[in-house]
């Protein structure tokens, strides 16, 4: 690294920033706070989002969790040289198999969540749906596939936000 380079690198680190080789990880570690907060705090904040809290229902026991795909002949062919170098399908299918061994996996702890998995698929191909439906088989929690109303990115993140709204529940969408 020249001496700009060390120069820029020390001058933002207070900031938070790093300058560093490419291709290198560029982690840093958390400053002053804990990296996970206490559940308590977590359930209060929740809870005391500004309104009455005699008026809130909350209930952080249920996780439903939102996957959602447009798998398409034209989008599935591609190769994407920036992830993997592997088809939309197979990157798809195996971030897939990842979160179903993880819900699966926190499904078997002692005193395990309530856990839901929501496909919201945008109009995708048969062919492709139904290879994501085998695998949500494995899946050891309740699951179901919802097609979006409306085609394309905008309107399935409105679609997905809008299950979440009035849903007593916590939501985590991928």
């Amino acid at each position: 690294m020249n001496e700009f380079l060390r120069l820029l690198q020390k001058s933002l680190r207070p900031f938070g920033y790093d300058v560093r080789r490419r291709k290198t990880l560029n982690l840093l570690p958390f400053c002053g706070i804990s990296p996970l907060p206490a559940l308590d705090r977590v359930r209060r904040d929740f809870d005391h989002d500004g309104g009455d809290a005699s008026k809130t229902n909350s209930n952080l026991d249920v996780l439903k969790i939102v996957y959602r795909i447009c798998l398409t002949q034209q989008r599935c062919e591609k190769t994407y040289e920036g992830v993997a170098s592997k088809s939309l399908m197979d990157t798809v299918e195996h971030c897939f198999i990842s979160l179903l061994n993880s819900v699966n996996a926190a499904l078997q702890k002692k005193d395990p969540p309530h856990i839901e998995l929501i496909i919201l698929d945008d109009h995708s191909d048969v062919v492709y749906l139904d290879r994501i439906k085998n695998l949500a088989a494995q899946s050891k929690c309740a699951w179901r596939v919802q097609t979006t109303k409306e085609t394309g990115q905008g309107g399935s993140l409105h679609e997905q936000f809008s299950l979440a709204r009035h849903d007593n529940a916590l939501y985590y969408f991928l």
